[in-house]
């Protein structure tokens, strides 16, 4: 064997003993922390109810009802934006840890005694799993983070605490229509008060079969301030949601409108939206066939839209 074979034979012994090493030691970094990764999991579609407690927050009670994800709020149930309880229960189920802070227990740096953050799931089965948010670190973009009964405390993505900080307004739907309502399904609408002349608009099409309003009150003429009022009565969202008892207490017995919105859509559906002046907003009562009214409030900006 030649001096330059030898080399060879050399080199390749040096680079397989070093590949052999970082194998070695990083299969056993795996092995010390494998075992800290939540084995929490679930199926969102499993979940039914999600609880968020804790000293410094609100409380929220969320349900699933029919396939539907429902809110309690004050003795009142309301319909919840199921998309974002959808995304929530993704993100808490891509939790892991970005690194262990403690395998004994916690510490008061890490504000899982008295200020944690509670999210407690309750399974089709009846299984609960309850995870306990603390502190954000330093860097302000993770949680300290442990799941209740263990003493182990981790640090997770801080992404998850965008929901955690939500109040039950987030989680409420406010919009005046349900999942499905399409704009381009209203055939007609009528707008009467909002310190305005009456104005009714039917939908049309012309010759080259793109959707027109013609205004009924004005012969029949084209108004294109029609597809705007469409746009913005079907984009409405209330500011909170109230129960139908406290919207007929503010809007009073003898209340008249101070505007009153009739939409006719596909199948001779008929909604009707009321507005009843506040001294700085509207009580909304929103009306629509084979459904509980919809009660709220809405800011005045919103209502100015309609004034003529």
């Amino acid at each position: 064997m030649t001096k330059k074979d030898t080399m060879k034979l050399y080199t390749y012994g040096s680079l397989i003993l070093f590949l052999g090493l970082v194998l070695f030691f990083g299969q056993s970094g795996s092995r010390g922390t494998t075992g800290f990764i939540p084995v929490i999991s679930f199926n969102g579609e499993d979940v039914r109810e999600i609880t968020f407690s804790g000293v410094d927050h609100p409380g929220i009670y969320l349900s699933q009802e029919d396939k539907q994800w429902v809110i309690f709020r004050e003795g009142e149930t309301f319909t919840a934006r199921s998309s974002r309880v959808e995304d929530f229960l993704r993100v808490l189920g891509d939790l892991s840890p970005i690194r262990i802070a403690s395998n004994s227990g916690s510490r008061p740096e890490f504000g899982l005694e008295d200020r944690a953050i509670g999210v407690t799931l309750v399974l089709d089965s009846g299984v609960e799993h309850t995870y306990l948010f603390g502190n954000p670190t330093a860097l302000g973009n993770e949680y300290f983070f442990q799941i209740a009964g263990s003493p182990i405390v981790q640090v997770v993505s801080g992404q998850v605490g965008f929901y955690l900080n939500q109040t039950a307004t987030y989680w409420t739907d406010l919009r005046f229509w349900p999942e499905g309502f399409l704009r381009e399904n209203i055939l007609s609408m009528r707008l009467e008060g909002f310190d305005s002349p009456v104005r009714e608009f039917q939908r049309d099409s012309d010759i080259s079969g793109r959707t027109i309003w013609r205004s009924i009150h004005n012969n029949g003429e084209v108004d294109d301030r029609a597809a705007a009022l469409i746009n913005t009565i079907g984009s409405m969202e209330f500011f909170t949601r109230i129960s139908v008892q406290d919207f007929s207490r503010l809007r009073g017995p003898d209340a008249v409108p101070y505007g009153i919105i009739t939409l006719r859509s596909v199948g001779g559906v008929q909604s009707i939206v009321e507005f009843y002046a506040q001294d700085n907003d509207f009580a909304v009562q929103v009306i629509t066939p084979g459904s509980q009214p919809l009660t709220g409030i809405v800011q005045t900006w919103r209502v100015e839209g309609f004034i003529e």
